[in-house]
């Protein structure tokens, strides 16, 4: 971070822009370009296509419980090979 002076501590900044010191510091590493949190286990396709299952099914007066959806979802990763 530069000022009229030069660059900026690692302090001045988390002072100044309201960012924390840790984050920071890390920046320069590539240390946080990631994406938050966990990878997720569909695709957005499969979601998009369990979703339409599960919509018309409702749509036919077949209500789906939780349960019932987690055992739809755990079939499909089982069936597809893939491991969680």
């Amino acid at each position: 971070m530069l000022k009229k002076g030069g660059f900026l501590s690692i302090r001045e900044a988390s002072v100044k822009y309201g960012v924390s010191k840790s984050t920071i510091s890390r920046k320069p590493l590539h240390q946080n370009e990631g994406l938050p949190g966990h990878p997720t286990v569909f695709s957005p396709h499969e979601e998009e296509a369990m979703f339409t299952h599960v919509t018309t099914v409702t749509y036919w007066d077949f209500p789906i419980n939780l349960l019932q959806l987690r055992l739809l979802g755990k079939l499909y990763l089982q069936r597809a090979g893939k491991l969680i």
